[in-house]
């Protein structure tokens, strides 16, 4: 469990940005309930965690899609990196300490 990360998404409140066409968006629930779930499974040492869209849809009550847009919003924002599957079939989501 990464409670040293789930205490910092905790701190979190919304706020604007402006998406990768420059618009403003808002930081919403959606976004917090997902990276509160990374931040939830995140390795203490690491920052890594490898849930799947599914597992954390189920969890967080957001659809799948709803799930993907929330993980390119927190990539984007730089809260977490995230690598592709590889040998280990899942995708590696890192909470980044300097950001959370």
């Amino acid at each position: 469990m990464g409670y040293k990360f789930t205490d910092e998404v905790h701190k979190l409140v919304a706020f604007t940005y402006d998406d990768k066409e420059g618009k403003e968006q808002w930081f919403d629930g959606i976004d917090k309930a997902v990276l509160l779930n990374l931040a939830g499974r995140a390795d203490n040492n690491t920052g890594q965690c490898h849930p799947g869209y599914s597992l954390i849809a189920a969890e967080t009550i957001f659809s799948r899609k709803s799930v993907e847009r929330s993980v390119g919003i927190l990539k984007h924002l730089g809260f977490i990196t995230v690598v592709p599957p590889g040998e280990r079939k899942t995708t590696t989501y890192t909470d980044r300490k300097s950001v959370v």
